[in-house]
Order: structure tokens, then sequence, then C-alpha cells
């Protein structure tokens, strides 16, 4: 379980290591965030699939 904290105006939570290695996410990674049935989905965005969506 994690603590949701506030960070300047946002509030934000950590990622645990682990599932920060296995998704490849470290500090500055880009990630979106859904809304799911069962609460907030959080998706790695790599750097080329970033650039894909911005030429579409």
């Amino acid at each position: 379980m994690r603590k949701v904290f506030r960070n300047g105006n946002s509030l934000a939570v950590t990622v645990p290591k682990a599932y920060a290695h296995q998704l490849s996410i470290r500090s500055g990674s880009k990630v979106e965030w859904s809304k799911t049935e069962e609460g907030l989905l959080l998706k790695n965005i790599k750097e080329r699939q970033l650039l894909i969506k911005l030429q579409l």
C-alpha cells in the first residue's frame, strides 16, 4: 500500500522500485494515467511511441 502525498499543488504517489524496473520507468520517464473501473492505470510512454502520437 502507498500513501498519497502533496507535491506542490498536485497529489503524488511513489512507484515501487520493482514495478518501476519491470516497466522501465525512471526519473524523467513520460507516463500516462488512465481511469479504469478498478482505479487508475499507469502506462510508460516510450519516446518513440510519444513521437508517433505527436505525428498523428
